[in-house]
């Protein structure tokens, strides 16, 4: 968990959270609750201690990292991770929000890439 000096915690998604994403970005909710290519620990939401949901971003892999395992893909293709934010314009919110959502985002793709480091990614 990361906080804010605005008291916004970045937490890993719980279902509880989908009804109010709901509210932010719709087919981002149906996406976590209904495609299991959407995994509770690439999707992040920054939340106050009042439950208000100030953003959500996530991971997905690309069709090109479906193919990360296998040997017989040329040296120089390219596995890719597609993120995305979404922030709640209902509330005041900072640009710091989509910035700390940014930096949990890319510590995951991180720890999702040192698997695979002989492989090119992007």
């Amino acid at each position: 968990m990361l906080k804010s000096p605005h008291h916004i915690t970045i937490r890993n998604y719980i279902d509880k959270d989908a009804d109010k994403i709901a509210e932010i970005d719709f087919m981002s909710m149906l996406a976590y609750r209904f495609n299991g290519d959407y995994e509770p620990e690439n999707i992040f939401c920054a939340v106050d201690s009042e439950y208000h949901i100030y953003g959500v971003g996530h991971i997905v892999a690309d069709p090109t990292w479906s193919v990360i395992e296998n040997n017989n893909m040329p040296a120089d293709y390219v596995h890719k991770l597609n993120l995305d934010i979404s922030l709640n314009e209902e509330l005041t919110s900072s640009e710091n929000i989509q910035a700390e959502l940014l930096i949990c985002l890319l510590k995951r793709a991180k720890e999702l890439r040192e698997k695979y480091l002989k492989k090119s990614q992007i």
